[in-house]
């Protein structure tokens, strides 16, 4: 469940490959050059701790929930960043794609139970709050987290499945009415399992709001608005926005 929040990527420049440092304090940061860790240790020295994995695994979504938003979504400021925070979002979204979509899974804490899309939506509210430059830099310094917004797999469960099944996409004779041979292989019911688009609703309106200074409100029509934030961050925001949106998706 955890094992993307180690995976290499530099925290300073968002450079992937195999040749990076690894910080030896919180086993999840990665840096192209010592340069770079020293210049960067300035921020990530206050989040800079092991993400207590074998406490947060057993977390309900509840659990999640009340340590991300204190327990009510309606009077929180920002989401939390701390040594657990990525860590947290890792084990709830786990929750959320292998919970049916219609289950209450938590209380916000006025009495409201959410369901698994409901909660997806809630977070990416959270998420598109108007917050300083210094939060988002000492955001994307938590161990795990700049690996959480590049690495999550935003694909729903069901759509996995069925492109291990056929990678090169679905043959043609699937869609022919009177051949029904094709059908009952891919019978997956693909277009009713959004667990990959209630992971998605955070990952996306985090990365926008790294990439965008601004006042905005809780309707997504207004994204585009704002002044483009000039910071390695915001590039690299930007950069895996746009892999997501254009970039071919793969088995």
């Amino acid at each position: 469940m955890f094992e993307i929040l180690s995976k290499p990527i530099c925290y300073v420049t968002l450079e992937v490959n195999d040749s990076l440092l690894r910080c030896s304090r919180c086993r999840c940061a990665w840096y192209s050059s010592k340069d770079h860790q020293r210049a960067h240790w300035s921020v990530h020295k206050a989040v800079c701790k092991r993400p207590e994995i074998r406490m947060i695994e057993q977390m309900t979504a509840q659990q999640c929930f009340d340590a991300l938003c204190g327990g009510d979504s309606s009077n929180i400021t920002a989401l939390p960043c701390d040594h657990n925070t990525a860590s947290i979002f890792e084990r709830l979204f786990y929750i959320m794609r292998t919970t049916d979509p219609e289950t209450a899974i938590c209380d916000t804490g006025n009495g409201y139970e959410m369901e698994a899309r409901d909660l997806a939506m809630t977070l990416q509210a959270l998420a598109r709050t108007s917050l300083p430059e210094s939060y988002h830099k000492r955001a994307w310094a938590c161990p795990g987290l700049p690996q959480l917004l590049f690495f999550t797999d935003i694909r729903s469960i069901v759509f996995s499945v069925r492109m291990q099944k056929a990678p090169k996409g679905l043959p043609i004779d699937m869609f022919d009415e009177e051949d029904t041979s094709f059908k009952t292989d891919y019978n997956d019911d693909t277009e009713e399992d959004d667990s990959g688009e209630s992971v998605a609703w955070f990952v996306i309106a985090f990365l926008v709001r790294s990439s965008i200074a601004g006042e905005l409100g809780y309707s997504s029509i207004q994204d585009g608005m704002g002044t483009l934030r000039v910071t390695q961050v915001a590039a690299g925001a930007r950069l895996r926005i746009a892999q997501l949106l254009f970039y071919t998706i793969t088995a």
